[in-house]
């Protein structure tokens, strides 16, 4: 499939072209989306991440040498452009907003407010965790084997970021709420100050519960625009909480860079 811009699981999109060759949606050892896909251009790729909750990984490697780029994203609070250099093959991986990995010998303390705002780069060390990995997606046949390699990968040199379990519950509450949930009313039905819930989420996760919920109605706007380009702009918000299409348009073009129109020209 080739489109003029992707958003990739969703996490950021890119103006040029590219092929997106596999994709798919695991559970185990935690939930995540991971895509395989190629540049149609050799000259180094501007991505622009979007704000959002997401921790990202992108592996890029070639074919017939060890060459390689490892990408770690973590959320980001506004737009922002990484350079992406040319493979011949890329494997992306979108944890899902409430999942990190950070290696092993990392502080037990460590979660993912420690990525927030922050992009790595680097190139695997022949030895390493990375380096067995690379060699093994130059080796595989199928797409569905080089998943299988990354979540061993993972579980071999990462460690899942724990969290509280009452920080958890707090989370899942605004994560159902679509958004729609206010500091105050999360206050009542938990019992705890409306304080102590924004420090507990802030210190997890990075950001607050009133950036989750923006984050959470913009990806719904976003596969709504995506979905169904010809709606205006009061059928893509209704009933996911902007007060007017003013605040949608405002918000939409600080998210993205763009105005709705804009983006939904790309499309």
């Amino acid at each position: 499939m080739e489109t003029k811009i992707k958003l990739y699981q969703p996490l950021f999109y890119s103006t040029l072209k590219e092929k997106i060759m596999n994709s798919t949606s695991i559970s185990k050892p935690a939930r995540m989306d991971i895509c395989e896909f190629s540049l149609n251009v050799k000259d180094p790729h501007s991505l622009s991440i979007i704000p959002s909750p997401f921790c990202e990984w992108i592996i890029g490697y070639n074919k017939n040498n060890m060459k390689s780029s490892f990408y770690c994203l973590g959320s980001v609070s506004e737009l922002t452009t990484i350079e992406l250099k040319h493979y011949d093959y890329y494997i992306d991986i979108r944890f899902d907003d409430n999942v990190c990995y950070v290696n092993k010998l990392a502080s037990s303390s460590a979660n993912s407010s420690g990525m927030r705002n922050q992009q790595f780069e680097y190139a695997p060390k022949p030895d390493s965790f990375e380096y067995t990995l690379l060699k093994e997606f130059k080796e595989s046949t199928s797409f569905s084997d080089k998943v299988q390699y990354f979540t061993k990968f993972l579980l071999d040199s990462k460690r899942f970021c724990f969290i509280p379990e009452h920080v958890d519950d707090l989370y899942t509450k605004l994560k159902r709420s679509n958004g729609a949930i206010t500091v105050h009313e999360l206050s009542e039905e938990s019992g705890y100050s409306e304080r102590h819930i924004n420090r507990l989420i802030s210190n997890q996760f990075g950001y607050g519960p009133k950036d989750y919920c923006k984050y959470i109605r913009f990806q719904r706007v976003l596969n709504e625009m995506i979905n169904s380009p010809d709606q205006s702009n009061s059928e893509f918000i209704q009933n996911i909480g902007y007060s007017d299409q003013a605040h949608f348009q405002r918000e939409f073009k600080l998210f993205m860079g763009m105005t709705p129109k804009q983006f939904i020209r790309l499309l």
